[in-house]
């Protein structure tokens, strides 16, 4: 049996990084779907506290293609609540950005974020959302029955925003 570590080093140096390469991305996959197993066995927590274990309380990764940070503990409760708000930004999906909008509460970070926070605590009182609720099921019946009743097809992520609008 060859071993493959002397091979590694007979390679060419372009071959070498192809390797390294290739073998990066089989990892990547292999987390990805150690990963997706778990979460669909329910037991995502039990597969990040073992990646602490194995990795320790900060470790990187790539989850589903996008480059992650993993933090735990004590110092991750620090850097969070003490980092600048220009180096730790909240972005959502793609998708869940089309669906509520570019400025949704979920996007928005500093005063604009603690502006609309406020808005929306003095909209979500009980005695205000009374006198919406009948308007916002009137209009979103009136939508469904317009847009998507009796059709084969529905664009969602184009006909929300615009019954978005008409209930805001």
């Amino acid at each position: 049996m060859v071993n493959l570590v002397d091979k590694f080093f007979e390679m060419q140096r372009h071959d070498a990084v192809r390797a390294l390469e290739i073998y990066r991305k089989a990892g990547d996959q292999a987390l990805n779907l150690s990963l997706f197993r778990a979460m669909r066995a329910n037991k995502g927590e039990q597969w990040i506290q073992e990646r602490i274990k194995k990795y320790g309380p900060i470790s990187k990764l790539n989850v589903f293609v996008t480059p992650t940070v993993l933090l735990h503990g004590q110092a991750a409760n620090k850097f969070i609540y003490t980092c600048d708000s220009n180096i730790l930004v909240n972005k959502q999906p793609a998708s869940l950005r089309r669906l509520c909008g570019e400025r949704n509460i979920l996007e928005l970070t500093g005063e604009d974020h603690r502006r609309m926070r406020a808005a929306l605590v003095s909209f979500l009182k009980p005695e205000v959302l009374r006198q919406y609720v009948g308007k916002m099921d009137e209009e979103v019946r009136m939508h469904l029955q317009m847009h998507w009743h009796d059709k084969q097809q529905v664009k969602v992520c184009q006909l929300l925003p615009l019954v978005r609008k008409k209930i805001l």
